[in-house]
């Protein structure tokens, strides 16, 4: 709405106040989607990208350490950037001397890597030294 728009709007209210009817200007932004991610596995390992445990969260996921271990980068995996593959996302978190790799169906945005990194960084803590 232009501003003289807006002008006009403020006129008309006042020459209506003596009825009790005010115009009413709202602005609204539409609802954003936010894309969904589901858990499907969770792979450990140590430095040298050997697996140490597989979690599997949902038995119907197609992929596994194989797909990974193909997946895996010529500079190696680094904390928080995400590999794709497909519809599917590994993202690998370095805390100390293991490498925990989350594959979810979707890419999970910043704030949820951030998220996870700091949750497994603090389970890492509590487990102590393998």
């Amino acid at each position: 709405m232009a501003f003289r728009e807006l002008l006009n709007v403020s006129e008309r209210s006042e020459k209506v106040a003596d009825l009790g009817v005010v115009p009413r200007v709202t602005m609204a932004s539409a609802p954003r989607n936010v894309p969904r991610i589901d858990y499907e596995r969770i792979f450990v390992l140590d430095g040298e990208y050997n697996l140490l445990s597989e979690y599997v969260l949902n038995d119907e996921c197609p992929l596994d350490f194989d797909d990974l271990w193909r997946s895996i980068p010529l500079e190696g995996l680094r904390n928080g950037k995400p590999v794709f593959q497909g519809e599917y996302v590994f993202t690998p978190f370095i805390v100390d001397d293991l490498q925990i790799v989350i594959l979810t169906r979707g890419a999970p945005r910043i704030e949820e890597r951030g998220f996870i990194g700091a949750l497994l960084a603090a389970a890492k803590i509590h487990l102590g030294k393998p």
